[in-house]
């Protein structure tokens, strides 16, 4: 079976970052990467806010704001 859909959108979100950054970019949309395969929430993040959160452990997925309390509460 594949990767679960948490990693998977960790790993769209580090594609999204590096074509955002060879472009120039100062800021763009990352997905949440929450456990939910119908979610598809964008986050928007400056570059460097990416950057910081990049070294978060597997168990610490980048979560859009209303999916922060979940994973809280799961």
């Amino acid at each position: 079976m594949g990767a679960p859909h948490s990693a998977r959108m960790r790993g769209v979100n580090e594609h999204t970052y590096a074509v955002l950054v060879d472009a120039n970019s100062e800021d763009g949309d990352f997905v949440c990467e929450c456990e939910d395969t119908t979610c598809f929430k964008t986050i928007q993040l400056t570059l460097r806010e990416y950057a910081a959160l990049r070294p978060r452990s597997e168990d610490q997925p980048l979560l859009a704001p209303e999916h922060e309390r979940r994973a809280v509460d799961a």
